[in-house]
């Protein structure tokens, strides 16, 4: 999990990790629909994806155990 404060620095993070490394990583925040969060915290719990960028979100009382695994 990547997290930052701003929309703004989420979506350099997304360009940064697209172009530096390999892993698959999806930008979430408060302004994008639901559906869409919940499908990527979907995909990440797949291994689907290889992390998540979010603004200001999933802290502390998330419980995401495939992190550890």
């Amino acid at each position: 999990m990547i997290r930052t404060d701003t929309r703004e620095k989420a979506k350099k993070l997304q360009i940064l990790y697209e172009q530096e490394t390999s892993l698959r990583v999806k930008r979430i925040d408060s302004s994008m629909p639901f559906k869409i969060i919940k499908e990527y915290v979907e995909k990440l719990n797949n291994k689907i994806i290889d992390g998540i960028i979010c603004v200001n979100m999933l802290g502390e009382g998330f419980d995401f155990p495939n992190f550890f695994s």
